[in-house]
């Protein structure tokens, strides 16, 4: 693993490559590591199963996914009746943001749900990776916002300027 924070699972198929090339001890440890993590896994759907709040269940598999992909934050949308995505859940350790969910701390005011068609066109909206995401049912991994090219990352930039 390139540091301790880093799962298993949120590998690249490239870096799982360099991996196999290593010493059969690289090779035992990253498939402990997966058996470790299928286990967890394992234990987290039967834990959610049984979970009846929904603020604690989306607050779990919100923190699951965080943590199986290395990420420093995330969100949890609902898709509205008007095609939109409602924020339901937003985290983000760097800030000390945990906003709905169990938290006692409301979605604020100023983040408005997300358009997943151009109110004009009615084209879809694949400029914004959660409506791309939720429109093509592809999962997309952004490692650095700042960096990506591919979808408008405006809002995050314009709310890390205020909140980070």
């Amino acid at each position: 693993m390139k540091n301790k924070k880093e799962s298993a699972l949120s590998l690249t198929q490239q870096e799982i490559t360099e991996l196999l090339k290593t010493t059969p001890s690289g090779i035992k440890k990253y498939i402990d590591e997966l058996e470790g993590q299928i286990k967890n896994l394992s234990e987290i759907g039967v834990a959610l199963s049984k979970e009846k709040d929904t603020g604690k269940l989306l607050d779990t598999i919100l923190l699951e996914a965080k943590r199986i992909s290395s990420a420093d934050g995330g969100t949890i949308y609902m898709k509205t009746d008007d095609n939109r995505l409602k924020f339901e859940i937003m985290m983000t350790d760097s800030l000390g943001i945990h906003y709905g969910g169990t938290s006692a701390e409301p979605i604020p005011d100023t983040i408005y749900p997300v358009k997943l068609y151009n109110p004009e066109t009615n084209q879809p909206n694949h400029k914004n990776v959660s409506a791309y995401a939720a429109l093509t049912g592809k999962t997309v991994n952004i490692k650095d916002a700042y960096k990506e090219k591919g979808f408008d990352f405006s809002g995050t930039k314009g709310w890390d300027k205020r909140h980070g």
